[in-house]
């Protein structure tokens, strides 16, 4: 099945909680760091500076601990549906790319972009 099967209503509805998505773990980032967890499964990486970070969820939890107090002012959202991906089902993964301005414990704001790629759980 490809993605020009899937119907274009449903694309535009998985692409708009996909960027929600997006917005909602910077803002989680900012104010309620411990819960970002929830955003990954045991077998997630994180990249962070450039650094694979494969520690499983509860050292994830105190990897995000560790990290400097944040203030992100969103400017963009984009999400794009992957096609085509062997072993996934059609629409059923997007790349969610959040940009804007970050500012760490009271430095000066500078640019960033973070991508996300989410795929939809299996029933």
């Amino acid at each position: 099945m490809s993605t020009s099967t899937v119907p274009a209503s449903e694309k535009k509805a998985f692409v708009d909680i996909s960027c929600r998505g997006g917005e909602s773990f910077v803002n989680i980032y900012d104010t309620q760091r411990s819960e970002l967890y929830r955003f990954y499964k045991d077998h997630s990486v994180v990249v962070w500076n450039g650094t694979r970070i494969t520690l499983g969820l509860q050292n994830l939890v105190e990897f995000f601990r560790t990290l400097p107090a944040t203030q992100h002012v969103v400017q963009c959202l984009d999400s794009q549906p992957f096609s085509n991906v062997t072993g996934l089902e059609a629409g059923s993964s997007m790349v969610v790319t959040v940009c804007g301005t970050v500012t760490y414990a009271g430095k000066e704001a500078h640019g960033f972009v973070q991508d996300f790629v989410l795929v939809k759980e299996s029933a």
